[in-house]
């Protein structure tokens, strides 16, 4: 009975193949979460502005803030979930 051997590098590129739509799924997200971030950054600013000049407080510009913040919590949450499981699949 003649059992092939897989050499080592053989072994870990099918895992990292395996593992490669979960980081571009991961990725694609980081670009999200980042995107979210940006516009988190652009609400607040202008809230703030209207603020100091207005002195309006509550302002649909502070609810998207708020939502867009979120938006980037939760993205950034599943880029981990993603990470942790392609980094699964190598090891």
């Amino acid at each position: 009975m003649e059992i092939k051997q897989e050499s080592a590098s053989r072994w870990l590129m099918r895992s990292i193949t395996e593992a490669k739509s979960q980081y571009l799924f991961a990725s694609t997200m980081t670009v999200l979460s980042a995107l979210c971030f940006m516009a988190f950054s652009w609400y607040l600013s202008d809230f703030a502005a209207l603020w100091l000049t207005q002195g309006t407080i509550l302002s649909t510009k502070l609810f998207f803030a708020i939502a867009f913040l979120t938006g980037r919590y939760v993205f950034a949450y599943f880029v981990s979930l993603l990470n942790y499981n392609a980094g699964k699949i190598i090891v």
